[in-house]
């Protein structure tokens, strides 16, 4: 069960995941528009670290209701990534988590927000 601020930490992870489900259809699905264009990799990768960061405060008996290990890795990586190497950090990678891990990622959080709902 989740708690009490990780409703809080929740929305906050869907609000930027749509915010780069938003760049990817503005600027399109294509890695060799994110690599050319900076605003689009940008904006994505400011996005990721803000979910980075929200996912990493979210209570453990929230976060253990993710199936996918490897997915939370993934993500908490490349904010780590963002952070404290970004001119280093691969382009591809960003990229992948964004368009392969943020949708399920994303999915999970309004899940788990229907639930609080349902609740109340």
């Amino acid at each position: 069960m989740c708690e009490n601020n990780d409703k809080i930490r929740l929305e906050k992870v869907v609000e930027f995941c749509r915010k780069i489900n938003k760049s990817i259809e503005r600027f399109g699905k294509d890695f060799n528009i994110f690599n050319a264009d900076d605003n689009f990799y940008l904006s994505v990768s400011y996005s990721i670290l803000i979910v980075s960061n929200n996912l990493n405060i979210i209570s453990d008996k929230c976060i253990e209701k993710i199936d996918d290990f490897k997915l939370l890795w993934h993500i908490s990586n490349i904010g780590y990534l963002i952070t404290h190497f970004f001119d280093e950090t691969d382009k591809l990678y960003i990229w992948n988590v964004a368009i392969n891990d943020i949708p399920i990622l994303q999915n999970f959080c309004e899940e788990t927000l229907k639930s609080y709902e349902e609740k109340q």
